[in-house]
């Protein structure tokens, strides 16, 4: 199997081609693909991927534990999970016979998956299984770019503080709070505490972890201070020359590195047609 990476992007991503993931992968091949996603700063778009849920499960779990859907009775957003399949979660604006087969506007604000966990994430893998014929982008954020192009003195006053991220902000803004807020199990004030320079475990590069969605405040400063911080390093790490622009095709599996990016799904396809997506969670090691 000859895998060929390239750059997409001047800022984070790359292409890989000559995969076929129906396909059994060795322990070199997988630590290729492996190095070409953290080389490419964590976000790599693997092509032509036309495989079932289990061939997208068993790669997923090549890069570590996944998270289950919560699909206990009660819960919202059990609906959205994929029957019998609890580790892939349905991203879609498609209905059938009127039930929807998965969540609409998931994620369309700047955000690191899960990041108000004490442990959030590592990775996500989205993959295209129906897309409109135009429309439906997903934005990608390079974290360590936005650490990078901070000044020194900036970096040395970031690098001892830390930033409280909980689910109640997006409960204020986003539809996905609001489901968690309206499930009759749900524990409406979940956060946690993280460094706002975060160090990667794999590359040994820093990168800043804040985003508009999930975080709150900066422990220590007034409010005014925190907010005052917070719009600065929500625009910093938001500026067009460090984003990469997603314009899926169909069987497309895009793999970013929650560590180390930001995204953001645009929601201006419904009119074109519908987008059906398939995403795995690698669940996070622990606290860092």
């Amino acid at each position: 199997m000859g895998f060929q990476s390239r750059r997409i992007s001047p800022s984070s991503g790359a292409e890989m081609t000559g995969i076929d993931l129906r396909e059994p992968l060795d322990n070199n091949q997988f630590a290729a693909i492996r190095q070409a996603w953290n080389d490419a700063d964590g976000l790599l778009v693997i092509r032509d991927q036309n495989i079932s849920p289990e061939q997208h499960i068993a790669f997923s779990r090549r890069f570590g534990v996944l998270q289950r859907g919560e699909v206990s009775q009660g819960s919202l957003l059990s609906q959205y999970y994929l029957p019998r399949h609890p580790e892939i979660y349905r991203v879609s604006n498609k209905k059938k016979d009127g039930v929807p087969q998965g969540r609409e506007d998931a994620g369309t604000y700047w955000h690191s998956d899960g990041s108000w966990k004490p442990a959030p994430p590592m990775a996500s893998l989205l993959l295209a299984r129906e897309i409109p014929p135009y429309g439906g982008d997903t934005m990608f954020a390079d974290l360590y770019r936005a650490y990078e192009t901070l000044s020194d003195r900036m970096k040395d006053i970031l690098t001892p503080m830390r930033a409280v991220h909980s689910l109640a902000k997006a409960q204020e803004t986003t539809s996905y709070g609001k489901d968690l807020v309206g499930q009759s199990n749900a524990v409406v004030d979940r956060y946690a505490s993280h460094p706002i320079i975060r160090t990667h475990p794999e590359t040994g590069r820093k990168s800043l972890f804040v985003n508009r969605g999930f975080t709150d405040n900066i422990e220590g400063l007034a409010p005014a201070e925190s907010d005052a911080f917070l719009e600065f390093l929500f625009t910093h790490s938001s500026r067009p020359e460090i984003l990469y622009r997603h314009q899926w095709r169909l069987h497309d599996l895009v793999i970013w590195d929650n560590r180390c990016t930001m995204h953001y799904a645009v929601a201006d396809y419904k009119q074109a047609g519908d987008r059906y997506m398939h995403r795995t969670t690698v669940r996070g090691d622990a606290p860092f």
